[in-house]
């Protein structure tokens, strides 16, 4: 084969594996999402014609999918299995729709994902009990959705999460203990579930926390001291539980820069993220 032939064989297969933009897996994965999420009734239409890459809430870098943003836009029904091809993926953000169905636990191969958000759903079942397998996440955000089980304890893994948002749903036992392994964390929102029992002393283990968010639960006891004398802890919200208030009182009182602390029975105040802006990086 001369020269000419071998380039233009090269050509040939380039062109078979890059369409629009991305890698055929990719853009196969993404019109499976369009098909599965009823993309013809999405809020901003699609050209299905045109390369991906000209697709609104869509990111791509050297050939490759980077960034999903498609909240607020009518997504429903369920995400198909499929979206694990998307192995390059950082951001996924599809907030604020209407998908329904279980998270599948193949989401773990996505290993790349910095950002999850999927809050203000109608997710159901439980939380994968290997999330911790991304081990990249920074913000992982399911607020808002009809998740029913106990918190997946290999989480703890997640040595780079900066924010965690499971409020508004059905979670329930004793709060994660494993938590105060991830150092990094900086705001916990597991508001409105049904945690129960008290709160142990080694959630309050990292020290950038600056927000812990658990109005609305069953917790009871004492409140550990070491939670609220974390240095970077800004925001406690703890009303409506079980806590031993006269305690509480006092070591609050003991911290006069805490910005906001409740832990009355009055009713709730957070009422979670605003998408509007979009979520994440």
């Amino acid at each position: 084969m001369d020269t000419v032939s071998i380039i233009l064989v090269l050509f040939l297969k380039t062109v078979q594996v890059v369409f629009g933009g991305i890698h055929e897996p990719e853009k196969r994965s993404l019109l499976n999402l369009y098909t599965s999420t009823n993309g013809p009734d999405w809020s901003i239409p699609r050209d299905l014609i045109g390369p991906i890459s000209t697709w609104y809430g869509v990111r791509v870098e050297n050939n490759t999918l980077m960034t999903i943003k498609l909240f607020r836009n009518n997504l429903s029904r369920k995400l198909p299995n499929s979206i694990v091809e998307l192995s390059n993926l950082r951001v996924q953000n599809l907030a604020l729709n209407s998908i329904q169905g279980n998270i599948s636990p193949s989401i773990s191969k996505l290993r790349k994902l910095i950002v999850i958000a999927l809050g203000k759903n109608q997710l159901s079942g439980s939380i994968p009990k290997n999330l911790g397998g991304i081990g990249r996440l920074v913000i992982m955000d399911l607020l808002y959705n009809k998740l029913s089980a106990m918190f997946p304890q290999g989480m703890r893994k997640l040595s780079h999460l900066k924010l965690l948002q499971f409020s508004y749903n059905e979670l329930y036992d004793h709060l994660p203990v494993k938590l105060g392994d991830v150092k990094s964390l900086e705001q916990i929102d597991l508001a409105h579930n049904r945690f129960n029992g008290p709160v142990a002393e080694s959630i309050g283990s990292p020290s950038n926390l600056k927000s812990m968010i658990l109005d609305e639960n069953d917790v009871s006891g004492d409140f550990p001291e070491r939670v609220i004398f974390l240095p970077k802890l800004k925001i406690s919200q703890l009303k409506n539980n079980d806590f031993v208030i006269p305690h509480l009182h006092e070591i609050t009182t003991r911290k006069p820069k805490l910005l906001k602390t409740d832990f009355t029975n009055q009713e709730p105040s957070n009422k979670g993220k605003d998408y509007k802006n979009g979520h994440g990086p």
